[in-house]
């Protein structure tokens, strides 16, 4: 059985290690590329079962990362921070 690549795109150390713990159980290959430049760099050598970007990096949109792959991407948003304290406070206890 072959491992499944998966590239993260981003240049947060904190969300990159975030997405590391959560998919360790899935016994994936891990690649991450902080800018643009290395994600294209490792698409182009070894491809990737799935890119998980970050849509805002230092050398541009994460976006284009997956233009002219012939995949069309699936967008997750986070959920919509709530605007008060006492809401922010709410929603973290559950």
């Amino acid at each position: 059985m072959t491992t499944s690549r998966v590239l993260v795109v981003e240049d947060d150390l904190n969300v990159r290690r975030f997405i590391q713990m959560t998919l360790d159980p899935l016994e994936v290959e891990l690649v991450h590329c902080g800018t643009l430049a290395e994600a294209r760099r490792s698409l182009e050598s070894a491809g990737a079962s799935v890119v998980i970007t970050d849509l805002s990096l230092p050398d541009g949109l994460g976006r284009i990362c997956w233009r002219g792959s012939g995949t069309e991407p699936l967008p997750l948003r986070r959920h919509p921070r709530p605007r008060s304290r006492a809401a922010r406070w709410c929603s973290a206890e559950g």
